[in-house]
């Protein structure tokens, strides 16, 4: 991100009182500089119970981010 991109979302997640374990913000780029798009502060859900042959693994979605792991088969 550039420095103008990473102030907007650094003084976007200053507006916050609460602690947080997840955000994400989603910028535009405006004719003035970055615009806030999205601010999401809730973990996204991935639906991994309803899956056939998922089920919870805590390395999936750990809410302080020590691991990711996706594994993931498209058909069109």
């Amino acid at each position: 991100p550039s420095q103008a991109e990473r102030a907007l979302a650094e003084q976007v997640l200053s507006a916050v009182d609460e602690p947080l374990l997840y955000a994400r913000v989603d910028l535009l780029a405006g004719e003035d500089g970055p615009l806030l798009l999205e601010l999401e502060l809730t973990e996204p859900f991935l639906f991994l119970d309803f899956a056939a042959g998922a089920g919870w693994d805590p390395r999936v979605a750990d809410p302080r981010g020590r691991t990711f792991t996706v594994q993931a088969k498209y058909r069109f």
